[in-house]
């Protein structure tokens, strides 16, 4: 794959769904090429400026550790292959403050501190409380 048509794939994407399937395509049209020993990740990065990729809409989170794209209502987020990337719900603060108020009733520190900090903008605390009910939900 070129350079040119790995951009367009990027560039053509309209949400963040369609933004991951064009990076993990670009990821499998990699594999098994002439430079199997690098990681496909650091190879998608030589085609692809993947520290300026398209947002969607809604704020940028205060911290974009592990973000790589996002829209009003999502992220895009992981690290390593984008084959181990997702997208998920960001938290309004309504749902983190019963998250809270539930770890309180059950007499969870560790997730009342943890909602806390999401609650005063800490990013990577919110992603971790969006593991946590996407959890209860399952």
């Amino acid at each position: 794959m070129d350079r040119q048509t790995a951009r367009k794939m990027v560039s053509d994407a309209t949400d963040l769904d369609e933004l991951l399937a064009a990076l993990q395509e670009i990821e499998a049209q990699l594999a098994g090429g002439p430079d199997e020993d690098d990681p496909l990740c650091v190879r998608v990065a030589e085609l692809v400026d993947v520290t300026s990729l398209p947002t969607y809409g809604g704020q940028e989170p205060r911290d974009t550790t592990g973000v790589w794209s996002w829209d009003a209502t999502r992220l895009l987020v992981g690290e390593g292959s984008w084959a181990e990337c997702w997208v998920e719900d960001r938290l309004d603060e309504e749902t983190l403050r019963a998250l809270r108020i539930e770890a309180v009733a059950a007499g969870d520190t560790a997730q009342v501190e943890l909602c806390s900090r999401a609650l005063a903008g800490d990013e990577v605390a919110l992603i971790e409380c969006i593991r946590v009910v996407a959890e209860g939900q399952g």
